[in-house]
């Protein structure tokens, strides 16, 4: 293999990085996803309210995000 361009060396080295991050997933107990799961998004502020016994990462509406901007509620 001819190392002496940078552009090889490049996709030599993601090409190994790639293979090596794939094979550790794969012999993990629990792997990661490789396509990560969409976020619940909240539209109502009542929601809020709801889930706040069991905190988890949603993602918040540009409106419900302005409105509770707008009351100083953040």
């Amino acid at each position: 293999m001819n190392f002496a361009s940078s552009l090889h060396q490049i996709y030599f080295y993601f090409i190994i990085s790639l293979f090596i991050s794939i094979s550790v997933n794969l012999i993990r107990i629990k792997p990661l996803p490789f396509v990560a799961k969409k976020l619940e998004t909240i539209n109502n502020i009542n929601q809020i309210n709801e889930k706040m016994s069991n905190p988890t990462i949603r993602e918040v509406g540009l409106d419900i995000a302005k409105n509770l901007f707008q009351n100083n509620m953040l």
